[in-house]
């Protein structure tokens, strides 16, 4: 049976509601939810000696219900004189007292002042179908009747579901009028077989409190409750209580897509915020294992231990889906922790989740059963904020100690622009330090120079090898080494911005491959780079480096602060040729539109890789961090580079999008000629590596240097 009107404007017509109840009969329509769902609020704003007046009352049963358990002062008013005299038929004899009445509610016959309460489930919503000038002139008339008929102190409970306009309208009307306004969100019941429950929008209570006009009242009294411990909370703005109700129509959103699995294959998840607070408490991603076997368990929760949701497997999309696989659970979610806040222990973290990922359950799934919560570990992890600053080019930042595998303690920099990302990322080590003069020793925590946080950077360093197959002069002290963007996180980050140019750093691990020539060891003669010049855009991160990362300038490594494309342009403007035996780009780009992650397309432009080129060294070696998921953009730069560069080889980084691009100004070689590079590049990597051990005993086993040239490529 077809019971919707063909127009929205036919929801104020009496015609069409005779029409409607008639051909119902004398089944409820309950769109707003049943009684056992809305008393929670309507015990605690309606006393059974208030007089009630219940606007657009249709036959719901309602008002019976609150009659049945002591409400008897109750008047029941619809525009539809057919559905007044099917309700006047079926409560005559069980309810005497209850009264209903064929009225207009926007031009209403009571007096000022009647009722305690004016009681709306549903009517405003049938009223205003849009915000046109016509809408809003009969809402107004009918919000101007319930202030007239309503006593000081006298409540409009409003049940809706809040569409835009209509929540405009309400937080708009009533604050300015001076009332109070409480929001709450009403509780749906659902059954415990998930099979069973049907979609529902959420629905909530807007419990308008009249109050003597105050002129030019400044502070408006909002206050909300989101979920069902019934404690309000008191909020500043419109705009405040704006957001929780928008928050929980995302939440319910979500849900019917899994309901329905229309996200399939999509990247599902949403925040949890508590109410005192704007920043979310928890973020959950949804992954439903799309290859899952018979055996797969049903449902689980992963809370990843705060500092690690930066790693693959927990802040990737594709790591999600192998964990969701690995662990064996058809859904999982995916919990993130926030610095912001505080988390005592993983108990009171379940607890608090509890009933929030229940409502995430798949459909089918008996919420009777106790669902595992699942973690790295038996404890939360660690994460200790050293230090809070702000950056005029890149915004506030935090400099924080985490606990990563193994207990080793890490210490890492992340602009809260992009808190998913961190931006550089160092080891902390113990250091026993004797006193002068004394037997007295002295633990103390530094940075361990020699830790490569990412694959990438490995694989750069790696390709310095590439270096030895192009030069000729084995032997030869070359003077330069130029560096664009952060480098082997020694802490300094790449700025979030297309002109980023580049990054300072430290350049530690470079300084124990290539020493001063004055203290000498094995292989020293032989790799001989000792002048490293790094660029970095914010003067900001140069002091969090020096503080909190070790970074060190001295005469062999210099920092100019400054755009990395001016930099490179002012060197090529001076006539400064064969200026850097090795150039690096490791710069990331803000602008995400483009395909490309880094680095900026600026830095890829023809005539600016010209001026690379031009203050490259002949012999010299340009290696590049290439981010870019769209394959003929990527190719169009492989193409360019090609033309200014004769030589290029590519080495896709195992399960990630980074391609490092090694590239060389001398003539192109035969491609039967490869395996040879290859292998002599895989040789001096060798040696490389073995330099760096004999510096340090902190280097990780599982680097491996020449593994990393594994799958270089000639293009």
């Amino acid at each position: 049976m077809d019971l919707l009107p063909s127009s929205h404007a036919e929801f104020s017509s009496s015609k069409y509601w005779d029409s409607f109840f008639k051909k119902r009969g004398q089944a409820a329509f309950e769109w707003y939810g049943e009684y056992p769902e809305l008393s929670q609020v309507l015990h605690k704003y309606i006393k059974p000696v208030d007089k009630v007046l219940v606007v657009g009352c249709g036959n719901s049963r309602l008002s019976e219900q609150l009659y049945d358990i002591g409400y008897y002062n109750i008047i029941n008013i619809d525009i539809s004189d057919i559905v007044i005299k099917q309700m006047k038929s079926r409560n005559a004899e069980k309810r005497p007292k209850m009264v209903y009445q064929n009225m207009d509610m926007l031009n209403m016959e009571y007096t000022d002042s009647e009722f305690n309460v004016v009681l709306d489930k549903g009517t405003l919503d049938a009223l205003m179908t849009d915000d046109t000038p016509d809408v809003q002139e009969q809402v107004n008339k009918m919000f101007a009747e319930i202030n007239r008929i309503l006593k000081i102190g006298g409540r409009y409970i409003c049940i809706s579901l809040a569409q835009g306009h209509i929540l405009q309208k309400l937080l708009t009307y009533f604050p300015d009028e001076g009332w109070m306004v409480r929001v709450h969100k009403v509780e749906q019941n659902i059954s415990s077989d998930t099979t069973k429950r049907d979609f529902q929008l959420p629905t909530f209570a807007f419990v308008c409190t009249k109050f003597k006009s105050v002129p030019q009242m400044e502070n408006k009294l909002l206050e909300v409750c989101m979920d069902d411990s019934g404690k309000l909370n008191r909020v500043k703005t419109t705009l405040d209580v704006m957001k929780a109700v928008e928050e929980q129509q995302h939440y319910a959103m979500i849900r019917q897509s899994l309901v329905n699995k229309s996200h399939i294959d999509e990247d599902i998840s949403l925040d949890l915020c508590v109410s005192s607070s704007d920043i979310p408490r928890y973020t959950l991603h949804i992954v439903d294992n799309l290859h899952a076997r018979r055996h797969h368990q049903i449902f689980a929760v992963f809370i990843v231990p705060q500092g690690r949701e930066t790693e693959w497997l927990f802040g990737d999309r594709e790591g999600r889906k192998q964990l969701a696989d690995s662990a064996g659970f058809k859904r999982l979610i995916v919990v993130l922790l926030h610095r912001e806040h505080k988390y005592d222990n993983m108990d009171s973290i379940k607890s608090e989740l509890s009933s929030k990922v229940m409502e995430l359950s798949p459909t089918g799934m008996d919420r009777q059963l106790q669902v595992p919560f699942l973690s790295v570990g038996q404890d939360i992890g660690q994460r200790t904020i050293k230090y809070e600053g702000h950056s005029a080019l890149s915004g506030k930042f935090v400099v924080e100690d985490v606990e990563g595998d193994n207990k080793q303690i890490l210490r890492r920099l992340v602009f809260y622009s992009n808190k998913n990302i961190v931006q550089s990322e160092s080891r902390l080590i113990q250091e026993i330090k004797r006193k002068a003069k004394s037997r007295k020793k002295k633990t103390l925590v530094v940075v361990d120079h020699s830790y490569l946080a990412c694959q990438h950077h490995v694989a750069m360093v790696s390709g310095i090898s590439l270096y030895q197959c192009f030069t000729s002069s084995v032997g030869k002290v070359h003077q330069n080494l130029c560096i664009l963007d952060h480098w082997l996180q020694v802490g300094l980050v790449p700025h979030h911005s297309e002109r980023t140019g580049t990054r300072l750093a430290d350049c530690p691990i470079i300084r124990r491959l290539f020493p001063d020539a004055k203290t000498p060891y094995k292989g020293a003669a032989q790799l001989g780079l000792i002048s490293v010049d790094v660029v970095e855009l914010d003067s900001a991160i140069v002091e969090v480096a020096t503080k909190w990362f070790g970074f060190v300038e001295d005469e062999r490594m210099k920092i100019y602060v400054g755009d990395g494309l001016k930099f490179i342009e002012n060197k090529a403007l001076q006539g400064s040729e064969n200026v850097y035996d090795i150039i690096m780009f490791d710069i990331d780009s803000k602008d995400k539109t483009r395909g490309i992650s880094s680095p900026p397309t600026e830095f890829i432009q023809k005539d600016f890789l010209e001026k690379v080129a031009k203050i490259l060294h002949d012999n010299g070696l340009f290696i590049l961090n290439l981010v870019c998921r769209d394959k003929e953009l990527k190719k169009s730069i492989l193409d360019d580079l090609k033309i200014i560069f004769p030589r290029i080889y590519c080495n896709k980084i195992e399960d990630e999008v980074n391609e490092i691009i090694y590239i060389s100004k001398q003539g192109d070689i035969e491609k039967h000629e490869m395996s040879k590079i290859v292998q002599q590049s895989k040789d001096n990597a060798k040696h490389l590596e073995t330099v760096a051990r004999q510096h340090t005993d902190t280097w990780d086993s599982d680097v491996d240097l020449a593994s990393q040239l594994d799958n270089l490529e000639i293009f």
